[in-house]
């Protein structure tokens, strides 16, 4: 009888380990799961439109702010200038098409005895060159308030400034990068699994991530599948 308990408890016990050793193969081959994986979140570098010395200065390196936050002022003075100088020159020449526009009017009721065809048609192109002129003055006009709207820099997005090189005072060029702000709702985990684990990633699939900090899980969904990813 002993007998027989110990071959029923070894073949209990080979069936044991038989289906935790498929259990354990299948899940390392196949199960969707991998530790190759990535944090990631878009960093929306903050540079100038505009040139000028910072007069004002917000934010503070890993500072939290909100889309639309004021982040830093450049120097408004010379683009309130060239904005004045700009309407006045919208005035000078809305003046001179309204006056090529009557003196145009005024020729073209006259009669061939009074006037030529050629200055009757000199006079017309004169008003039609005399309104171009006063459109390209109008869009330097919006030109100039552009400027001067964009020497107040705000945040393009939620996120945490970082990368701060900026103090009062100093000159910023246009182009040049002042700080960045990581984008704190793109945040995803992005990951890398074999291909015989892929058949079982779904888009939609609920999915969990474990942080190497040992924190709680957090838990998210499949929102696509690359189809290639090249990493250098």
């Amino acid at each position: 009888m002993k007998k027989i308990v110990r071959v029923l408890l070894t073949l209990v016990i080979a069936a044991a380990g038989c289906v935790g050793g498929y259990e354990l193969w299948d899940y390392y081959l196949f199960s969707p799961w991998t530790r190759d994986a990535r944090v990631q979140a878009d960093v929306v570098n903050i540079a100038p439109d505009v040139a000028g010395f910072v007069t004002d200065l917000r934010v503070k390196d890993n500072q939290f702010v909100h889309k639309g936050d004021l982040l830093l002022v450049i120097d408004r003075e010379r683009y309130t200038r060239a904005l004045a100088m700009a309407d006045a020159t919208v005035a000078a020449r809305k003046a001179d098409m309204d006056n090529a526009a009557q003196q145009a009017a005024r020729r073209a009721k006259l009669t061939t005895i009074a006037i030529s065809d050629d200055a009757r048609q000199d006079a017309i192109l004169k008003g039609n060159s005399a309104a171009a002129t006063y459109q390209q003055a109008v869009a330097d006009r919006s030109t100039a308030q552009l400027n001067l709207d964009r020497t107040v820099l705000r945040a393009p997005v939620n996120g945490i400034v970082t990368n701060l090189t900026l103090v009062v005072g100093q000159y910023a060029s246009v182009g040049t990068k002042l700080m960045a702000l990581i984008d704190s709702d793109s945040y995803r985990v992005t990951g890398y699994f074999e291909e015989t684990k892929m058949p079982a990633v779904k888009v939609g699939e609920q999915a969990e991530i474990y942080l190497l900090d040992g924190s709680p899980a957090l838990r998210g969904h499949v929102e696509s599948i690359a189809r290639g990813h090249y990493r250098s």
